[in-house]
C-alpha cells in the first residue's frame, strides 16, 4: 500500500457523522486521500500512483475515466499489464523481442488512466470494442514504431497485425511487370501460386514459380494496403 502520514482525523463519513475519517497522504507520490480511520490503522489503503508494474506502470484516477464496463476494463488492463512487461520486465518470455529491442512505452501511457482515455481515440476502437477486443491487437508496427503510444498505434485485427510485421514482397509476372504483397500467402492467394513461402526457407529473397518470380523489398518505405 505504501508508506502515508495521516495528515488529519475528523467525524464525519458520507453515510455516517459518527464515523471517524482520516485524510492520509503517501510519502513516495504525495497523493492525499480520505479514508476512515480504522482503514488507516490497519492500512488497507492503495496508492493509485505507486508504480507497482515493473516500477513503471501505475493506475492513476481510473474511476475518472467514464464510458467503459468492469469487463472491458479488466480485459485493456491486462493488455497494458502485458505491455509495461513485455517493455520493462527481463523476466518475461516475450522481453528479447520488445524490451530487449529497445521498444518501449511512452511515459504518458505508464499511467493506465491516460491509456484508457487514449485508446478509444485511435483508428478502429470501435471495431475492436464490438468484438469485445477479441481477436484484436493495439498495433504499433503499423506504423513502423517502436514506441507504444497515442501517436504510434492502431487498433488491428490479428492477421493484419501479422502481415504488417513482415516484410513485403514484389511479385514478378511473367511478362515483366511487378506486383507488391504485403504477405507471401497473399501473393499465392491472388494468383493460385504454391512455393513462394520457400523464400523464407533459402532467405535469398528470391524465386520463381510458375512463370512467376518473387523478391523481398529491402528499403526503409512503409507499405499497407489501403
Amino acid at each position: 500500500s505504501g508508506k502515508f502520514l495521516v495528515l488529519d482525523v475528523f467525524s464525519g463519513g458520507a453515510k455516517n457523522n459518527y464515523l471517524k475519517m482520516a485524510k492520509v497522504q503517501f510519502l513516495d507520490t504525495h497523493y492525499c486521500c480520505v479514508i476512515t480511520k480504522e482503514n488507516a490503522k490497519n492500512g488497507k489503503v492503495k496508492d493509485p500512483y505507486s508504480r507497482r508494474i515493473c516500477n513503471i506502470g501505475y493506475e492513476g484516477n481510473v474511476s475518472s475515466v467514464k464510458n467503459y464496463t468492469p469487463n472491458e476494463i479488466a480485459s485493456l488492463r491486462s493488455r497494458w499489464t502485458a505491455m509495461i512487461k513485455r517493455c520493462y520486465d527481463s523476466k518475461n518470455n516475450r522481453f528479447d523481442t520488445y524490451g530487449a529491442k529497445g521498444i518501449f512505452v511512452d511515459e504518458k501511457w505508464h499511467s493506465f488512466e491516460n491509456y484508457l482515455r487514449d485508446i478509444r481515440r485511435l483508428p478502429q476502437f470501435v471495431l475492436a470494442r464490438e468484438a469485445g477486443f477479441k481477436g484484436y491487437h493495439l498495433d504499433k508496427d503499423y506504423y513502423d514504431s517502436n514506441c507504444y503510444s497515442r501517436d504510434t498505434c492502431v487498433w488491428l485485427e490479428v492477421k493484419d497485425n501479422i502481415t504488417y510485421s513482415k516484410k513485403p514482397l514484389n511479385l514478378i509476372h511473367p511478362d515483366g511487370t511487378k506486383e507488391l504483397f504485403l504477405s507471401i500467402s497473399d501473393a499465392e492467394k491472388a494468383h493460385s501460386l504454391n512455393g513462394i513461402s520457400c523464400i523464407l526457407a533459402k532467405k535469398t529473397g528470391f524465386v520463381k514459380t510458375k512463370g512467376f518470380m518473387a523478391e523481398y523489398l529491402d528499403d526503409d518505405n512503409i507499405y499497407r494496403y489501403e
